[in-house]
């Protein structure tokens, strides 16, 4: 299992987000908008941006990224009492 070899010395909690995605990716939207998101340069940079500008749209082919990211910053949100930073 991935978890018990790879992560095996870091802290792993499963987590499986509910309620519609559209949701949780607007709380992403309004943090980013009020300034409070904070991203690092790097290549992956245009193809994280161009997932969630085509949210919800026609062209949109995938938001495994934008699922990630809202699901990360609504554990952040939840674990407010946790002292988060980059690892």
């Amino acid at each position: 299992d991935y978890r018990d070899t790879v992560l095996k010395d870091y802290i792993v909690q499963a987590y499986r987000p509910t309620g519609p995605k559209a949701a949780r990716w607007s709380i992403l939207s309004d943090y980013a908008e009020d300034g409070r998101v904070e991203y690092l340069l790097g290549g992956w940079n245009d193809r994280f941006f161009t997932e969630l500008e085509l949210l919800g749209t026609e062209q949109e082919e995938h938001d495994d990224q934008a699922d990630a990211a809202a699901t990360g910053l609504i554990k952040m949100i939840e674990d407010s009492d946790v002292e988060w930073g980059i690892i």
